[in-house]
């Protein structure tokens, strides 16, 4: 599985745990950021996320829920 995540200034501190939690995990995570409480708008990290995923080389986030069987 790959995932790729990206989140704005508001949640970077959870997208920071959520990465360590699947890198721990054996999960191969491409961070695309934020990476601080500087203020950005989610639409830049949004549109890079959801082409990742539509171009096939990412699998959707939803997936995650695989990870808790």
């Amino acid at each position: 599985m790959r995932v790729i995540i990206g989140a704005d200034h508001n949640g970077f501190e959870m997208k920071d745990r959520i990465v360590a939690h699947l890198r721990e995990n054996g999960i191969e995570v491409k961070d695309l950021g934020t990476a601080g409480p500087e203020r950005v708008l989610v639409e830049e990290y949004a549109v890079g996320v959801a082409a990742g995923v539509a171009g096939g080389e990412f699998d959707a986030l939803a997936r995650l829920a695989e990870l808790e069987r």
